[in-house]
């Protein structure tokens, strides 16, 4: 009898330190995922952003000068962010960032090409540390993938899981006029 209360005191002790292991190794992979996730939001930037989808990574900033919002993925491991911002029009307008030493102020060429036959061009920062893409496309659909090969600057952001409502909110209620403008058109 003495050999079993012994045997399952053992055991105990075995599980309760296993409990405090397992409960440890969760709370500290919790800790990693969280200061990664405010890694992201502090990437590369000044300004205040905060998760507006933080499941796929999407973060929202509001310029107060624009009364806008912008959306923003990081991509951590290549060193890249793409912005995006929507037009009066509604169209959708992005920038990729690519982090990387480069010869400022300079025009990069591509061999890639617009479907017009243009070429396409990377921009260097003025203090030479990252490469601009801009793009914008014509009309309001977002269900599409964006995806690039710039002659090793490579993209691919999924448009179809972002959120863009609240951006088109916002260029709505920017064209309200009030009704003191209204009667004195009339």
């Amino acid at each position: 009898m003495k050999i079993l209360i012994k045997i399952l005191k053992v055991l105990g002790i075995l599980v309760l330190v296993g409990a405090v292991s397992i409960g440890a190794l969760i709370a500290y992979e919790n800790y990693e995922t969280e200061k990664r996730a405010q890694a992201e939001l502090v990437y590369k930037s000044t300004e205040s952003w905060q998760w507006h989808d933080k499941y796929d990574r999407i973060q929202i900033s509001y310029d107060e000068k624009s009364k806008r919002s912008a959306l923003r993925k990081v991509f951590m491991r290549s060193s890249t962010e793409v912005f995006v911002y929507k037009g009066d029009d509604y169209k959708l307008n992005a920038i990729a960032i690519f982090h990387t030493k480069c010869s400022p102020s300079a025009k990069i060429k591509t061999t890639k090409k617009y479907s017009d036959g243009k070429p396409i061009y990377l921009e260097c920062s003025g203090k030479g540390d990252k490469l601009f893409h801009a793009v914008t496309w014509n009309g309001k659909d977002t269900n599409f993938t964006w995806r690039e090969n710039l002659d090793g600057f490579k993209l691919y952001v999924d448009f179809t899981s972002w959120d863009f409502t609240k951006l088109d909110q916002e260029i709505t209620l920017s064209k309200a006029k009030s009704p003191n403008t209204q009667k004195n058109k009339k």
